[in-house]
């Protein structure tokens, strides 16, 4: 056997491994993804779902402010019920039954029938737990987390600081009483509308804080009970899904064969080439 023929034999070797190498990519890869795209696309995706989530609150029991704590509570509850807009109303009744507030509201249309309701309303802290129960009692929680934290220490230092800019002002108005260069008296009120400007903004952080510590913050969600659509049964859909069926699968068949056929072609052309160029050779050999 001469280099030619050996030659020959191992361009036709690498032509046939690259071919089955390229054929089970196109069938593995090609499937893969086509199979990934259709879970991908059958993937339902809710606009407002909220997944289980576990109660992450840093004190359970009801915030009531005493001597050294004052505590903001914040809730988000989820719930399932049956007829959502005659609860939605029921809701707004009870917040205003408790004494609280409503901050937010908006829905937005579920499927062609059913809206979801989402509320964030205020309701005394004495009364939270009590608001917690009720709403767990009128439907399927779906989801539930609540938190609180402690500005009792932040309150208590903002009084201190405004306890030492009332002395502060005290003494920058004794002053200016006996203040008598025209610099001085315009020094002294510099420092004076300073100083009351800060009075002021610690008063306004205290007076957040402590409508904060009164009132316990819960958003709601209110959601319809998907009821599930069973399918009328009888033959009036049989023959044409059947038919749609078999079309979509034809056309499937063809676009792989064409596929095929491109990825075999290159191969067949070079093959051909090859052979053409081994049988010029052994004809002159002989």
């Amino acid at each position: 056997m001469n280099r030619k023929k050996i030659f020959n034999i191992i361009i036709a070797v690498l032509l046939i491994l690259s071919l089955a190498f390229n054929v089970y990519n196109l069938f593995d890869g090609g499937l893969s993804n086509l199979n990934l795209n259709k879970e991908v696309s059958d993937g339902y995706s809710p606009s407002y779902e909220y997944g289980k989530s576990e109660d992450y609150s840093s004190n359970n029991s009801t915030a009531q402010r005493s001597d050294t704590e004052m505590l903001i509570m914040n809730a988000s509850i989820t719930i399932t019920v049956d007829n959502n807009k005659t609860i939605d109303e029921q809701v707004r009744t009870k917040v205003r039954e408790y004494g609280g507030k409503l901050v937010s509201s908006y829905d937005y249309q579920f499927d062609k029938t059913q809206k979801v309701y989402t509320l964030q309303v205020k309701v005394p802290q004495e009364k939270y737990e009590e608001f917690i129960d009720y709403l767990k009692s009128i439907g399927k929680t779906d989801n539930f987390s609540e938190n609180s934290y402690d500005v009792y220490d932040q309150y208590q230092d903002n009084a201190l600081r405004i306890t030492m800019l009332n002395n502060k002002l005290d003494r920058l108005y004794e002053l200016l009483k006996q203040a008598k260069d025209v610099n001085d008296l315009i020094i002294l009120e510099n420092y004076i509308s300073d100083t009351i400007y800060q009075i002021e903004s610690f008063k306004s952080i205290q007076s957040r804080l402590e409508y904060e510590t009164d009132y316990a913050s819960v958003s709601i969600t209110i959601k319809p009970i998907v009821k599930e659509v069973v399918e009328p049964s009888g033959l009036q859909n049989l023959f044409p899904n059947a038919f749609t069926n078999s079309l979509n699968a034809f056309l499937k068949f063809i676009e792989w064969f064409v596929r095929i056929l491109f990825f075999v072609l290159p191969y067949v052309i070079l093959s051909g080439i090859g052979y053409f160029i081994y049988r010029k050779t052994t004809r002159r050999n002989k």
